[in-house]
């Protein structure tokens, strides 16, 4: 997956945000759409016949990790399980 960061002041930030193209769409929205765009669902739905972890309630628990460690899924975790998967496999 590829990305872009953008860093601005706080204030900047604001203005972004109120001024952006996402309007009144709120970040858990666009990342809703996101992930369903990218194809993430596909996998990661509970409805889905391919295994892959289920990401509903995810953010803040602690996770399992295939090597027998364990992991907080914060925003560290979760980018790593984005832009390097095969760094913490979830067990099982």
């Amino acid at each position: 997956m590829i990305g872009r960061v953008v860093v601005m002041t706080q204030a900047d930030y604001a203005r972004w945000l109120a001024d952006g193209p996402h309007g009144t769409t709120t970040a858990a929205q666009l990342g809703a759409a996101l992930y369903k765009r990218l194809g993430c669902a596909i996998c990661h739905d509970p409805a889905s016949s391919v295994h892959a972890p289920p990401l509903a309630g995810l953010y803040g628990r602690s996770v399992s990790v295939a090597d027998g460690s364990h992991a907080v899924a914060d925003e560290n975790y979760l980018r790593d399980a984005i832009v390097a998967p095969r760094r913490h496999v979830p067990a099982g």
